[in-house]
């Protein structure tokens, strides 16, 4: 294992290995937090048409409402990919959802394993929020390495509905893209995915589709991995990420 010293207001030993999973108590709160996924998002959603020329548009839907045209079955695990080029320790995981007060299970792996984490039950605040949970007790915290690969999903499946149920529990937020309205010719969609914040990329994403019921959370087949030019994508996760120094 390799053990790096993060400092602050005191000193705290930090233990950061790909093969350490387990949670590290720190004498404080790590600081500062940073969230990738959404700083990366206000910022689309910032953009002024009439001086960027730029737009990011979200929708709600439910996977197997046909009005919609969505395809897929009822439910799916929804996850990105991501790295960081620095190591450091996360103390939260995120989800940005259209539906209020229900729980979305929210999983973060290690790519190379296959092996959780990290597994939350989030319940939602209002739409349009994001709702983070901590990853552990009081100032407990998860280790990562430096560019080493992670996965964090979340299935669509609201906690406590049962399968192939069509209900706006279960709706999740598509992101259409980046319309570029500028002198580019022709004007169109330009990719979301990958985007790198705060040195995090996330690299990509990938959706399972299930229809059967499962036991555990589905790790991503390497498969449905998506990462060239996406310009659109369902659902949004997030982490709470100190890098250490």
């Amino acid at each position: 294992m390799k053990t790096k010293l993060l400092a602050g207001a005191s000193a705290l030993l930090l233990i950061l290995a790909a093969s350490c999973n387990k949670l590290i108590t720190l004498s404080g709160p790590p600081s500062p937090v940073q969230h990738p996924f959404l700083t990366y998002l206000s910022y689309l959603q910032g953009l002024n048409l009439n001086v960027d020329s730029e737009l990011v548009t979200t929708l709600p839907v439910i996977l197997n409402d046909q009005t919609t045209k969505v395809e897929g079955t009822g439910q799916a695990e929804i996850a990105f990919a991501f790295r960081s080029a620095n190591p450091g320790v996360i103390s939260q995981l995120g989800i940005y959802a259209p539906v209020s007060a229900v729980a979305h299970t929210v999983t973060l792996w290690d790519s190379a394993t296959g092996q959780v984490l990290v597994q939350l039950n989030i319940t939602t605040n209002s739409p349009g929020e994001w709702s983070y949970a901590s990853v552990g007790q009081t100032n407990q915290v998860l280790g990562i390495e430096a560019n080493h690969g992670y996965i964090i999903g979340f299935n669509t499946l609201a906690v406590g509905v049962p399968i192939n149920t069509d209900t706006v529990a279960n709706q999740v937020y598509t992101f259409n893209g980046i319309y570029d309205f500028k002198a580019n010719a022709p004007p169109g969609n330009l990719p979301m995915l990958p985007f790198t914040e705060f040195g995090i990329t996330f690299e990509g994403w990938y959706m399972v589709n299930y229809d059967t019921p499962i036991s555990a959370p589905l790790f991503p087949p390497q498969g449905s991995f998506q990462s060239f030019d996406v310009v659109a994508f369902f659902g949004a996760v997030d982490i709470e990420f100190t890098p250490a120094p």
